[in-house]
């Protein structure tokens, strides 16, 4: 059931403009497939879907990229659009990102192979990055910016 409702998510994201879970259950529904809000937020999670930007200003959901997210240009431009600033002190990283952006901007940093880091916690406009050693967090902010 699991596999089946994972295809059908991603179909209405890819053919449909989904703006909020509500939306995106409802659309569920009307495929025969009804979830709680608890399962629909963890295959969010687990499919990587993510919200972008629209031409109109608004946001809706979208499947992130797979592959090689530190080369793709889907990546590069989604870093790019919603991250305003890097500063550091310690070993903390602090990204500040446009508002509601942090936790999509914590994931995709989170991906990146960087073995220096230890953990990041995200919330509205912010993402604390927290890495291994004062000597490292310069060349984690560079390969962040990369």
């Amino acid at each position: 059931m699991k596999s089946l409702r994972h295809v059908k998510l991603e179909q209405i994201v890819e053919h449909q403009r989904i703006v909020t879970q509500a939306d995106l259950m409802a659309a569920l529904k009307q495929e025969g497939i009804e979830v709680t809000q608890a399962t629909l937020s963890r295959d969010i999670r687990e499919l990587m879907l993510i919200k972008v930007g629209t031409a109109d200003g608004g946001y809706r959901y979208a499947i992130l990229p797979r592959g090689n997210l530190l080369f793709s240009q889907s990546y590069r431009r989604i870093v790019h659009n919603f991250i305003v600033s890097f500063d550091y002190s310690g070993t903390i990283i602090v990204c500040k990102v446009l508002p509601g952006a942090a936790k999509v901007v914590a994931m995709l940093l989170d991906m990146i192979n960087c073995p220096e880091v230890i953990g990041s916690v995200a919330g509205n406009d912010t993402v604390f990055v927290t890495v291994n050693s004062p000597d490292s967090v310069e060349r984690v902010v560079a390969k962040f910016k990369q």
